[in-house]
């Protein structure tokens, strides 16, 4: 048994107000310190923000397993958070209006027994509404999807990876990407993929739009 403080922030911080501040009992078949890491540091930290997310993806009282595998899947999840925020600062809609209905249901989750994983899974279908509604430039809902997304991450101690993180040109690709697979001009996108691979990022592609990270 391991006991977590869950970094939620005080009063003053950008998500006060959306979750008491405490902590929690997680019981785990291994942990994070488990997940053996020789690579970079950019790589270490990925796993270290991947253990964090594997946690919050899961209750407390049920036993969690830590392994690459699940490490993995939940650095994915995350990453996928992290182009919903890009594509919002790109299309201009980034901002600090929430969803009251959204901030209530999360606070509810948390407040029955920490339920953290359902609390999550409110995130995660906000940015997945998110990005449909970018794709169909209602980025007044978009806007509000995204300062949302990012209070209730921040809430959980989660920091969203800001646009400047990834160059300009970068974006353009992922952007270029998405409108040919949209198209459904596969050998456009696939090359467009296999560039941004030689440049050395992981390329993973979802409905809900492309992935990419170091």
């Amino acid at each position: 048994v391991r006991r977590v403080n869950l970094p939620f922030p005080g009063t003053g911080e950008r998500a006060a107000g959306v979750v008491p501040r405490r902590s929690a009992m997680y019981h785990t078949g291994g942990h994070c310190g488990d997940v053996r890491d020789k690579g970079s540091a950019a790589r270490r930290s990925r796993t270290a923000r991947g253990c964090q997310g594997r946690e919050l993806q899961s209750h407390y009282r049920s036993p969690v397993q830590v392994n690459t595998d699940t490490v993995g899947a939940a650095e994915r999840a995350l990453a996928g958070l992290d182009t919903f925020a890009r594509r919002a600062s790109a299309a201009g809609v980034s901002g600090n209006i929430v969803d009251d209905e959204l901030v209530a249901a999360f606070r509810e989750r948390m407040d029955d027994d920490l339920d953290t994983a359902s609390a999550m899974a409110i995130v995660f279908d906000a940015a997945r509404r998110g990005n449909a509604a970018i794709d169909a430039a209602d980025l007044d809902q978009a806007a509000v999807l995204s300062g949302s997304v990012h209070a209730l991450c921040a809430a959980v101690g989660l920091k969203l990876k800001a646009v400047a993180d990834v160059p300009a040109d970068v974006l353009a690709k992922v952007a270029a990407l998405d409108q040919a697979r949209a198209a459904r001009d596969f050998a456009v996108a696939d090359a467009l993929r296999a560039e941004l691979q030689a440049d050395g990022w992981l390329v993973e592609t979802t409905k809900a739009g492309t992935t990419i990270r170091r």
